[in-house]
């Protein structure tokens, strides 16, 4: 298994063991997580203060790789988050390369990842690209009813969860009144144009993507989610956040800007979470997405 650590300190930390990239009590976490990954498959391995893939994990793998095996049976080397080995200077995708570009017998890497064009394009040329669906809304619905959400609370939390499952684990642990809350305001910001919410809102987001990209990229998928609902209350078409208090809302942006094009707006939003592991400068990401969904609201 590989998956996204904490960067490398170069101080070396006293708990820290030599041959390993990280600490003793990071380990324990490590642990931790792989034993209740076995445990419930949905469950996402995330390590606090992990951002990218380490080159030590990949420099590990090619050293075990090659090391002689028994005859029958594959290697199989799963690769979460994949995306982020092209985070910093994409020194982990180039080591992997070198993998995939003359892989040992009877070895399968799977890169997995939501992000697969964050992927470098040489990286992505030597591979099998493979798409999954999202889970359906009725089995979201029946996991959730599993975990003995409130009935009333479904649809809110399927439909922000959009197939989701990692989503909706992290949804059902916050208070859906808060959520709310959240993405109302949210909603509210970058769609008027206020010249002070807007310098708030571009150094508020500047400083998380920074320092917690996992709650940036919420906030936006968020958004994201709320928007492409609205783009499908304009069209007439079902969704399941139509049947909760964010409807009203909808309902009111596109009664002032019939025209808009939600869709665009949700690529906006994807574009700026994209920008997180690609190092942009925020600051200005942020400005632009605000004045291009303007440009989206009044086409």
């Amino acid at each position: 298994l590989i998956f996204p650590l904490p960067t490398v300190k170069k101080k070396k930390d006293e708990e820290s063991d030599e041959s390993s990239p990280i600490s003793k009590s990071e380990m324990e976490l490590v642990t931790d997580a792989i034993s209740k990954k076995s445990e419930d498959h949905f469950r996402k391995i995330k390590i606090p203060k992990s951002t990218r893939i380490l080159i030590q994990s990949v420099r590990e793998l090619r050293r075990t790789l090659y090391l002689k095996s028994e005859p029958t049976g594959r290697k199989t080397v799963l690769i979460f988050d994949a995306h982020l080995l092209s985070a910093g200077q994409g020194e982990a995708a180039n080591a992997l390369l070198k993998i995939l570009e003359e892989p040992p017998d009877n070895t399968t890497l799977i890169l997995v990842t939501d992000y697969v064009e964050l992927l470098l394009p040489t990286i992505l040329s030597r591979c099998q690209r493979v798409g999954i669906p999202r889970l359906e809304d009725e089995f979201i619905r029946d996991w959730l009813q599993m975990k003995m959400v409130k009935e009333s609370e479904i649809p809110f939390l399927a439909g922000l969860s959009l197939g989701n499952i990692h989503q909706a684990r992290s949804l059902i642990s916050q208070s859906v009144g808060d959520l709310m809350k959240l993405v109302n305001g949210l909603v509210k910001t970058i769609t008027n144009e206020e010249p002070d919410h807007w310098r708030k809102f571009t150094q508020t987001y500047s400083r998380i993507a920074y320092q917690d990209p996992a709650t940036f990229s919420f906030h936006f998928m968020m958004l994201k989610i709320w928007f492409r609902s609205a783009n499908r209350l304009q069209k007439d078409v079902n969704d399941l956040l139509h049947d909760t208090s964010f409807k009203p809302g909808m309902e009111r942006l596109i009664g002032a800007h019939p025209n808009a094009d939600f869709s665009a707006t949700t690529f906006e939003l994807e574009e700026a979470i994209l920008s997180i592991p690609m190092n942009l400068y925020m600051p200005l990401i942020l400005t632009n997405l605000l004045l291009r969904i303007q440009k989206h609201l009044n086409p």
